[in-house]
């Protein structure tokens, strides 16, 4: 029974492959409209999905249009596409109304692999083709604004629940000591911000760290235990849930320095601003660097 499980996922990826290469040959239209089957994987993992596809439509001269179809950042009852309520498609307006949507699962079902290099390029790639939606980024600018955060403020990111999967597990005591000693080595941080998916993290946390100032965005939700939010499937708060991880990846990369244990959240931040300066917490493991950590750690300091 279970080799023939397999035998009908290999032929439905197979098939997959097939749709999905002739798409991208495809010269009848610019586009390249793809359906994201993220399936449990958190925000930030799918939109370096979407990077990827994006990388290789410009070889075939086509732009990328996403729909990616989660449940992890929808109510239930909702549109299954929650991309749109987030960022934005460049290329809809050349979208045929008539032409469906190619369904891939993760980056393997490609016709080739992403190349890109560094977080400048990563950048490039998304902000030719997608943006944040404008009332997140006014958002930011806002509470940035209001809080002093910018170039001279320290970023300590915290990926805490399940992460023990991909990356070993920081004591959060050892985590606060390991970034008060590197901010002692800096002169020019004046305050912390400090995002984390465990409420444990970010309540320390905000007592201070290295005798300065520490915020935290108020979240709609954090764990108290080693349940990830973000794998919990349809329920009440995914769509503010998927505010809270956008919200707090921005926030990240309004800061000068990022301190973070391995995740696709910070990573991005380190994209949103390739500038910022990066000190890894930990590392992930051999099999699980995947793009674009794997173009953050050869640059990053270790702490």
């Amino acid at each position: 029974m279970l080799s023939f499980v397999r035998t009908k996922e290999r032929l439905r990826r197979a098939r997959r492959r097939r749709a999905l290469d002739l798409a991208f040959r495809d010269p009848a239209t610019p586009i390249i409209h793809l359906s994201f089957d993220g399936g449990g994987t958190g925000m930030f993992a799918q939109l370096s999905g979407c990077i990827q596809a994006a990388e290789i439509a410009e070889r075939f001269g086509k732009r990328p249009v996403m729909r990616l179809m989660s449940a992890n950042y929808r109510e239930s009852g909702a549109d299954p596409e929650w991309f749109g309520a987030f960022f934005a498609n460049k290329g809809e307006a050349q979208l045929p109304h008539d032409q469906p949507a190619t369904v891939m699962c993760d980056g393997s079902d490609l016709p080739t692999k992403a190349s890109y290099t560094t977080r400048q390029q990563a950048k490039d790639l998304f902000d030719r083709h997608f943006a944040v939606r404008p009332e997140f980024l006014d958002e930011i600018d806002a509470w940035a604004s209001a809080n002093a955060i910018g170039p001279n403020t320290l970023a300590i990111h915290y990926r805490g629940t399940d992460k023990h999967t991909e990356a070993p597990t920081q004591r959060i005591d050892d985590v606060l000591q390991r970034v008060a000693r590197y901010v002692d080595t800096l002169e020019e941080v004046q305050n912390i911000f400090v995002a984390s998916d465990e409420a444990a993290f970010v309540e320390q946390a905000c007592r201070g760290v290295a005798g300065l100032d520490v915020v935290a965005l108020d979240d709609s939700s954090r764990s108290a235990g080693d349940a990830p939010l973000h794998l919990q499937k349809l329920h009440v708060g995914n769509r503010a849930m998927g505010r809270d991880a956008l919200l707090n990846c921005l926030m990240l990369a309004q800061c000068g320095w990022l301190c973070r244990t391995s995740s696709f959240l910070s990573a991005w931040s380190a994209i949103f601003n390739p500038e910022i300066k990066i000190a890894m917490l930990n590392e992930p493991y051999g099999h699980t660097t995947w793009l674009p950590e794997s173009i953050i750690l050869p640059l990053a300091d270790r702490i």
